[in-house]
């Protein structure tokens, strides 16, 4: 349903519309809507003025071509659009009104009522987003195409698209009568309707401006409208190129002062109503000085003379400068034309060109289309902002070559305007808004970003002209030597800074423009070509200001931020000193300063405005700049490697060194950066490798000390059995390390939070599998002890795999001041681990007729160990005695001496100061005894004495201390002494022990004495109550030789009160403390382990006396049953032994109880089933095995504390087990299996 005003226009007659008699348009209306009701597209040539603007939509509205959409019709410049909205306004105000509206950039008067909507082409096409089949149109009028701008390019390539999906639309190209065949070809051969031109003959006289540079085109062009002023009455229309060149022309007409006459400017960002009084009848006579605004888009009435200056600003690639700049050019033969037939519409006109006619002759026939005169960079990002597709696919009335294409995306990948896959950045969105070339607007961007438009601003537009500097033919040095004034010695950008503020500030004293003409001819500057920079200037900065991008600094900028914003649109033109004045560019091409820069020695970096080839390749407008802006602006042009990379502990971080390449220039050759932020993955490998396996992370961590010590175990295990490889690789310990590690710890920042969130670094310990390759035999200590105790001595020992070298073998780590009194045969037997092979090479040594005796060898040595005890006698004797006994040869302890041994099968000594500093070393001790000063160390040691030993003490001494630094020895090093509580003929003393663990062993014994002579009256009282009953007289006989069995239990008594069993510290403080409690409870907990040892006194017997009744019994008959009562009394006498006061302590008691009554039923069924009790014997005989092998070891170490407390828990683990095997219907303290006892083994420490 159409709107009733919509309705009410469709249905009006032709006569209605109003089309005016007078325009060569209306003879032509039937002629288009017969071509509009055939074709889609139209092609209507017509000279300006001939009406196409204003008719053309009226025309569209007959044809009934706003039924379902606007009637649109687009206009190059904003000025048109405003002006024809109003004129066609009027024109069709008797129809109602609002029935015509505009819209441009920042303004919009349409409203609801709205038909026929002028606009400016950009506004089409940011339409054209959202509404890319144009569906808001029944009909598109493209107007002025013949310019042919970018703008206009891309709508008729879109028209083209559109009008094969959209048959409904129309399409009408308006042109001037340039060319109308090129359009109608592109638009598939599309009919042309041309409009007669109606005009008055026109007199072109041609007036060249002086060949003198102080008399400009402005001079010229007021000098020729007082010469018309003089002669004709009309109106008059004067061409200037730039809005400055109207500025100043219109001032200095006003100062003429005509009769009756009003000078009005007009350009394209004029106001509406700053135009209206241009078009408007007015009695007096008009003179109007305008861009090319008025060549083509408004027809301004009763024009009677032209004054064209010829020139105009015209938007030119520069392939020198890479830049599209704005210079002002000549027009064309057919813009001439366009402003001639600008008068003589209505009467015989004047156009006076201020140019002569051959010049006109030799100047192109028509303007070449934008397309061909831009940067194609420029297109495509326009192409790009406005989303109309592909550039080398896009319907181009002129497509561009595919090799500017290329170079189009690479200056803008250059710029940062696009990535790689061609999408737009936010930089490139900026800069699309720019009607400018890429480069510049990424200049003046990057300068609003830095506070640095202001001087940007002029050195910019300064590279949009010819150089303002002159130098005449023969006044070469002089005009070098007046420029100088200006140089600036690093750049020649702020060198043309320079000029402009010479010039500004001369122009506000000088008082007249001759006056300022003069000044640059003094300096050899160029009046004209000054005046063209302002103007250039003053346009750019309209273009800023339009944008909203221009920003008022408060301080000036600095030389850092000027030609930053220079580098970002001259990336490419930055070059690198190579020496003897040779630079490098960033393509790898040589080239080499101008002769005109000022710029002063050999700059180590630089950046170019224009790279010019002559004789050389040469970089001109050059300036001084750092590596680091650069990078700084075109780091997405930058080519970053990396080398080095390590664990840097102080910084806590994984750092490389950072090599950074623009093109082929090395911007930054060694620059430490924070690795983990550009390779977070490798980071992490280069952490955990570093910082973590190799445990240089410089923090302490206890995983850290805990996983070295654990290592540094593996490793004293490779230098003992001389093997390497046991240890695991550095990628096994990364693989540990790695699956328990995020993928984003890399810095030991971010690993202390993980650490902390986890709670703990417990789960970054090492256990021995993770460490090791292969699995270890369980007896490495016992075979290769870290100590051996000769005597009261405790020998270090360290081990080195070392073939070669000296310290090969095992060193025993003597102190000094033991030397004198070390025996040298305990060393013979070497080490357990090592006897095997010393063996071997001793008996392999043996004359051959003694070696047959010994095959098989291996077997021999096996047999000859098995019969030999380590460390029992003498070692060359007892070897001796077991060949014998194994071979029956006899061979003498002294010709074992003769076989030479290789050095890590002999022991190695290193003799050590107090500090521990090696003072002698080798293999023979004897040689070594000569070195110790034994004198000096006695008399040292005897001065101890006599200070702090005491004798016949009767209590805990208070003064003396856990260790004593007794002084320093003969070599001038801190020896310490160790305190020791004794018992000598009857009397308690307090000994010196040069070994602390030799000293807590006498202890254990000593202080049981004194204590119990401190608490003598207390036991005097109470040992009386502790006196077994006369039934259990019988079964206190075992104990007998033990002693009487009150001063026993005494014994027992203070041993499990005071906590003395085993080593004991010297500890006086805490042992009076006891003393106090102890005192307290004595009677009570005497009275509980009495009761208690009777119990398990008479449970002994009770099974004693069962034993001995049923050997009596069948013993003699039945020998299994005899054998067996004999294993159960061993059993009995293991389980309570005569000396069981002192094996066990109070806490085992319940235990031992159960044991006893498990073994009283064994012991009835042994009697009756002896077979049975072997059977079930022989299932726990190899954990007894493994009992007896850990005593054994205990007994030759006894201060294997660990391996002490893991043989009392397996024992008890053996007694439940037997409980359950036995005598299941005793109940055990605690449930085992035999594979919990297995698993249990697999335990033991070496």
């Amino acid at each position: 349903m159409l709107k009733p005003h919509v309705e009410r226009i469709a249905k009006w007659k032709p006569e209605e519309l109003n089309y005016p008699a007078d325009l060569p348009i209306s003879s032509k209306r039937q002629e288009i809507l017969a071509a509009l009701h055939s074709s889609q597209v139209v092609v209507v040539s017509g000279a300006t003025g001939s009406g196409k603007s204003t008719q053309l939509p009226k025309i569209c509205l007959e044809a009934g071509l706003c039924r379902r959409g606007f009637i649109g019709c687009t206009q190059p410049r904003r000025i048109a659009a405003v002006s024809l909205a109003h004129r066609v306004g009027e024109e069709l105000k008797s129809l109602g009104r609002g029935l015509v509206g505009y819209r441009i950039r920042f303004r919009d008067s349409l409203g609801p009522q709205t038909i026929i909507k002028f606009m400016t082409d950009g506004i089409l096409l940011a339409e054209a987003n959202n509404d890319r089949l144009f569906e808001s149109y029944d009909v598109i009028i493209v107007d002025e195409a013949h310019e042919r701008t970018l703008n206009i390019d891309f709508i008729l390539g879109m028209l083209k698209q559109v009008i094969k999906l959209r048959r409904d639309l129309r399409v009408i190209i308006a042109s001037a009568t340039i060319d109308p065949e090129k359009f109608s070809g592109f638009f598939d051969n599309a009919p042309v309707v041309e409009i007669p031109s109606r005009t008055y003959p026109v007199e072109v006289r041609y007036r060249p401006i002086p060949d003198e540079d102080d008399v400009t085109y402005i001079d010229a062009a007021v000098d020729a409208v007082d010469d018309l002023v003089a002669e004709v009455k009309g109106d008059i229309l004067v061409f200037m190129p730039t809005e400055r060149d109207i500025r100043e022309a219109v001032q200095r007409l006003r100062e003429k002062s005509y009769h009756n006459t009003e000078i009005y400017p007009l350009y394209a960002r004029m106001a509406a109503w700053q135009q209206a009084d241009i078009f408007a009848v007015t009695p007096h006579r008009k003179i109007i000085v305008a861009t090319n605004v008025a060549e083509t888009s408004l027809t301004i009435p009763n024009v009677e003379c032209v004054v064209d200056t010829g020139l105009a600003r015209v938007p030119q690639y520069s392939p020198k400068t890479g830049t599209q700049a704005l210079p002002i050019v000549k027009i064309s033969r057919a813009s001439a034309e366009q402003r001639k037939g600008r008068c003589g519409r209505t009467k015989p006109g004047i156009c006076v060109r201020l140019y002569d006619e051959e010049d006109f002759l030799q100047r192109p026939e028509f303007t070449p289309p934008e397309i061909r005169r831009s940067n194609l960079a420029e297109v495509i990002l326009r192409m790009l902002y406005l989303g109309l597709g592909s550039v080398d696919e896009f319907p181009f009335m002129d497509p561009p070559p595919k090799t500017a294409i290329k170079d189009g995306y690479a200056v803008l990948r250059e710029l940062g305007a696009v990535e790689q896959n061609t999408e737009l950045t936010t930089m490139g969105r900026k800069m699309a808004r720019f009607p400018l070339d890429p480069r510049l607007s990424r200049i003046l961007i990057e300068a609003g970003r830095r506070g640095a438009t202001d001087e940007v601003l002029t050195i910019v537009s300064a590279l949009s002209i010819q150089d303002p500097r002159e130098r005449p033919f023969g006044e070469e040095e002089i005009a070098d030597m007046v420029h100088g004034l200006f140089v600036h010695p690093r750049s020649d950008f702020v060198t043309l800074l320079n000029i402009w503020k010479a010039y500004h500030r001369e122009a506000e004293r000088a008082p007249s423009r001759n006056a300022l003409r003069a000044w640059c001819r003094k300096h050899f500057l160029s009046y004209r070509r000054i005046q063209e920079w302002i103007s250039v200037r003053d346009e750019l900065r309209a273009v800023l200001s339009e944008q909203r991008m221009l920003k008022k600094s408060k301080k000036t900028a600095d030389y850092k931020d000027v030609h930053c914003s220079i580098i970002s649109g001259f990336l490419t033109k930055v070059a690198m000193h190579e020496g003897k004045g040779k630079y490098r560019t960033v393509h790898g091409k040589e080239l080499y300063l101008h002769p005109s820069s000022g710029v002063k020695g050999e700059p180590k970096w630089i950046v170019a405005a224009e790279v010019v080839e002559t004789s050389r390749t040469f970089a001109r407008i050059v300036a001084e700049i750092e590596p680091e802006w650069i990078e700084e602006v075109g780091i997405h042009l930058c080519r970053k490697s990396y080398f080095d990379v390590h664990w840097h502990s102080g910084k806590g971080n994984v750092v490389a060194f950072e090599k950074v390449h623009f093109g082929s220039l090395p911007v930054v050759e060694r620059r430490p950066v924070i690795y983990g932020r550009v390779n977070p993955g490798e980071a992490r490998k280069v952490f955990i490798t570093e910082a973590l396996v190799d445990g240089r992370i410089g923090r302490s961590f206890d995983f850290i000390e805990y996983n070295r010590r654990i290592i540094e175990e593996v490793r004293e295990t490779e230098e003992k059995i001389r093997r390497r490889g046991l240890v695991v690789d550095r990628d096994r310990l990364y693989g540990f390390y790695s699956c328990r590690i995020p993928e984003n710890v890399w810095s030991l920042r971010a690993f202390e939070k993980f650490i902390r969130a986890r709670g703990g670094d417990d789960f970054l310990k090492l256990s021995r599998e993770d460490v090791l390759r292969e699995a270890l035999s369980e007896d490495l200590e016992r075979l290769f002890p870290g100590r051996i105790k000769i005597g009261q001595m405790e020998i270090e020992l360290v081990y080195r795999f070392s073939p070669g070298s000296d310290e090969d073998g095992v060193t025993a780590i003597v102190p000094v001041n033991w030397l004198a009194s070390l025996p040298a045969e305990p060393f013979d037997w070497l080490v357990p681990g090592y006897l095997e092979e010393k063996v071997t090479f001793l008996l392999k040594g043996m004359p051959r007729d003694v070696r047959r005796r010994f095959i098989p060898l291996a077997e021999t040595v096996k047999k000859v160990l098995a019969d030999m005890s380590w460390g029992q006698g003498n070692f060359w004797h007892r070897l001796s005695e077991a060949v014998y006994r194994i071979t029956g040869m006899k061979i003498a302890p002294e010709e074992w001496r003769s076989v030479e041994l290789p050095v890590y099968l002999q022991f190695r000594f290193e003799i050590v100061d107090g500090e521990g500093r090696v003072i002698a070393s080798g293999r023979d001790l004897e040689e070594l005894r000569k070195t110790a000063p034994i004198s000096y160390e006695d008399d040292l040691w005897e001065r101890a004495r006599k200070k702090w030993e005491r004798e016949g003490i009767e209590d805990f001494p208070e003064d003396i201390p856990e260790e004593i630094m007794i002084g320093e020895d003969g070599t001038g090093h801190k020896r310490f002494a160790y305190p020791g509580v004794v018992e000598e003929f009857g009397r308690i003393c307090i000994r010196l022990f040069p070994v602390r663990y030799e000293a807590m062993i006498a202890n254990e014994k000593g202080i049981l004495v004194l204590i119990r002579r401190v608490l003598h009256q207390d036991l005097k009282k109470l040992v009386k109550c502790w006196t077994p009953p006369e039934d259990l007289r019988g079964a206190l006989f075992f104990m007998q030789k033990e002693g009487p069995f009150p001063g026993l239990f005494v014994d027992f008594l203070i041993k499990d009160l005071f906590e003395l069993r085993g080593p004991v510290p010297f500890d006086m403080n805490g042992l009076r403390k006891k003393l106090e409690r102890v005192r307290h409870e004595l009677a009570l907990k005497g009275m509980e382990r009495f009761q208690k040892v009777c119990e398990i006194l008479r449970e002994r017997d009770l099974v004693r006396r069962k034993i001995e009744r049923y050997r009596e019994k069948q013993g003699k008959e039945v020998p299994a049953v005899s054998e067996r009562m004999a294993c159960m009394e061993n059993e009995l006498e293991q389980l309570v032994p005569p000396d069981f006061l002192n094996q066990y302590c109070f806490d085992d008691f319940d235990k031992l109880l159960k044991c006893l009554k498990a073994l009283n039923i064994r012991v009835d069924r042994a009697y009756t089933s002896p077979d049975k009790d072997v059977e079930k014997e022989r299932t726990i005989r190899p954990f007894e095995t493994k009992l007896e092998e850990l005593k054994k070891r205990i007994q030759s170490r006894p201060d294997a504390l660990m391996l002490k407390r893991f043989y009392e828990e397996l024992r008890w683990l053996v007694e439940a087990l037997k409980i359950q095997v036995f005598a299941p219907e005793v109940k055990p303290w605690q449930k085992v299996s035999f594979r919990y006892v297995e698993e249990f083994l697999e335990k033991c420490p070496n």
